[in-house]
C-alpha cells in the first residue's frame, strides 16, 4: 500500500491558519549554541562559565514551482513572505505571527523544530518567469527562530479544535491533529476517540470528532 507524502506544514499560532509548502525541503539545518563567559583568576587559568542558551534557528530552503499550471508564483511566497509583517496587535505595539512547524515522522515534532517560532529571515530567488513576464519558479531561503514568551498576555492559547473534521483527500491523521489542535501528536487521542483501527487508512469524506482537550498539555 502507497504511504501518503507527510507535507511540512506550517501554522500561524495568532490567526490558527494553517497551509504546506509546496515541496518538502531537501534538507535543513538546526543551529544551536550557548555563550560561555571567561572569568578571570589571578595568578591561574581563567575559568569558563556557562552563561545562557542561545535560541535555536531551522534554515531550509524551500521551492516552488507552478510552471506547468502556468499560474504565478507568488500566490504560494506570498503567503511566506507575509509571516514577516507585523499584523499582530500586542498593546499599543504589533510583532509578526508566532509559528509552528510540523513534518510528518515518527515523532511527535521534528528533532530539533522549537514548539514556537518566528520566521526572521526570507530570501527569494525567482528562476523561472512566463512569456507575460510574471514568475512561475522560486526558491525561498528561510530561517525560523525559536521564540519563547516573556509577557504573559500573550501565553493565552488560541480557541479550542472543531467538534467535528472531514477528511479530504491524501490527509493523514498526523496532518489533521496539526490543523485542528496545533499539535501532530494529538492523532492518537483522536483515534482513540473515533476508535480507528488503523489510524493510516483513512477514507476522503469520512467525519472525525476531534476531542475537546485534544492537543492540550
Amino acid at each position: 500500500m502507497t504511504q501518503t507524502l507527510e507535507k511540512l506544514w506550517i501554522r500561524n499560532r495568532d490567526s490558527n491558519e494553517v497551509f504546506a509548502v509546496m515541496y518538502n525541503p531537501t534538507s535543513y539545518t538546526i543551529d544551536l549554541s550557548n555563550t560561555w563567559e571567561e572569568k578571570k583568576r589571578p595568578r591561574q587559568k581563567s575559568e569558563l562559565q556557562f552563561t545562557v542558551e542561545a535560541l535555536r534557528t531551522v534554515s531550509m530552503e524551500l521551492f516552488s514551482d507552478t510552471s506547468e499550471a502556468g499560474r504565478d508564483v507568488r500566490a504560494q511566497t506570498d503567503r511566506i513572505t507575509a509571516l514577516m509583517s507585523a499584523t499582530v496587535e500586542v498593546g499599543e505595539s504589533a510583532r509578526p505571527p508566532i509559528l509552528e512547524l510540523s513534518w510528518g515522522g515518527g515523532n511527535e515534532r521534528p528533532s530539533g523544530f522549537p514548539r514556537k517560532c518566528v520566521l526572521t529571515k526570507c530570501a527569494l530567488n525567482y528562476q523561472l518567469f512566463s512569456r507575460q513576464g510574471f514568475p512561475v519558479r522560486a526558491k525561498m531561503s528561510v530561517s525560523f527562530r525559536e521564540f519563547v514568551n516573556v509577557d504573559p498576555r500573550e501565553e493565552q492559547e488560541q480557541q479550542g479544535p472543531p467538534a467535528e473534521y472531514v477528511v479530504g483527500e491524501g490527509n493523514s491523521l498526523r496532518a489533521i491533529a496539526f490543523k485542528t489542535t496545533g499539535d501532530p501528536g494529538a492523532w492518537k487521542q483522536i483515534a482513540e476517540a473515533n476508535d480507528l483501527k488503523n489510524p493510516s487508512r483513512l477514507e476522503q469524506g469520512q467525519k472525525l470528532i476531534i476531542p475537546a482537550r485534544a492537543g492540550a498539555g
